[in-house]
């Protein structure tokens, strides 16, 4: 039978869907599925449920600049998903046409995900040691210490916990590779804030987060005796841009490549202060807004960038 390509592409379709084959649903080339979870106050979703549209992304520092780059692609149906790594690397895999602005560019993930690259993260963007405030004197740590990770992980006395195939940074990933074999084949799934939970609740004496993230667990739960987060000494920012992945596949390079082209018509668009105050519901401030006036200055005049 002579089925005209129109037709044809129809008729896989259908077949697919009647047969539960996933082609059916990769079938539209303008779809993209974005990967979301709760993680206060970087990426909050209302109710843990994924938004219907990108106008009800937040305004943290990643959900705010997702909500800024899917305005500037409407040639694209947003839809969001609310999914951690092990579904978001499954996803990938099958060949959905996945993206997500929630993972740190890694070596091993780029054998599965393309990445470029949105802004530079803020100062406040930082893994923090994070204890509660009764084991300080335990630890030899006062108040707003400085805190040398190596010589905690050398302590057998000590029980941390950490987020399973989570990256925390060049710095700490490398120490916790030499050092803290023992807490990696220990960490958990993550599952929003349940370590933070469970660290309140006496099960462990450490773990490692964002500073942001404790101080919104703190305020958001209210925990009996709040939680202390200290800076790790010789550990910036996690990195020094803030990523967005899309899956390694050919749907998934079109993809990488409008959302690189969304970031520098973001760059080029002035006033930025306009913007800037969409993104975060406040215009960033002194090193802050330096930084990121750098940055956009460097992506309005330049190419992709695209791994």
């Amino acid at each position: 039978m002579n089925v005209p390509p129109p037709r044809r592409f129809l008729l896989s379709a259908l077949v697919c869907l009647a047969l539960g084959l996933p082609g059916a649903v990769r079938a539209d080339p303008l779809r993209i599925l974005w990967v979301v979870s709760h993680s206060p106050p970087m990426f909050s979703l209302e109710n843990g449920r994924a938004p219907q549209r990108p106008e009800q992304l937040g305004q943290g520092e990643l959900d705010g600049m997702l909500r800024l780059l899917t305005q500037r692609m409407p040639q694209y149906r947003h839809e969001f998903v609310v999914a951690e790594y092990p579904r978001l690397e499954a996803l990938a895999r099958q060949g959905e046409p996945v993206c997500s602005n929630l993972l740190l560019r890694t070596p091993e993930r780029l054998s599965w995900l393309h990445f470029t690259h949105t802004h530079v993260p803020l100062q406040a963007r930082q893994i923090h040691f994070v204890t509660r405030a009764e084991l300080l004197p335990r630890l030899g740590l006062k108040p707003g210490a400085v805190v040398d990770l190596a010589a905690l992980l050398a302590r057998p006395d000590l029980k941390g916990l950490l987020e399973r195939q989570r990256s925390y940074g060049k710095e700490v990933d490398a120490l916790l590779q030499r050092r803290g074999q023992a807490l990696l084949a220990q960490a958990m799934p993550r599952r929003g804030t349940n370590l933070l939970r469970m660290l309140s609740a006496g099960r462990m004496d450490f773990t490692l987060e964002y500073g942001v993230t404790v101080t919104a667990y703190n305020r958001n739960e209210e925990p009996p005796a709040p939680l202390v987060a200290l800076p790790l000494s010789g550990a910036p920012p996690t990195t020094a841009r803030a990523t967005l992945a899309c899956a390694r596949n050919g749907q998934g390079r079109e993809l990488i490549e409008a959302v690189d082209a969304a970031v520098r018509r973001l760059a080029v668009e002035k006033p930025r202060e306009a913007w800037m105050r969409s993104w975060l519901g406040h215009a960033p401030e002194g090193s802050d807004r330096e930084r990121l006036e750098r940055y956009f200055d460097e992506r309005a005049r330049g190419g992709p960038q695209i791994d």
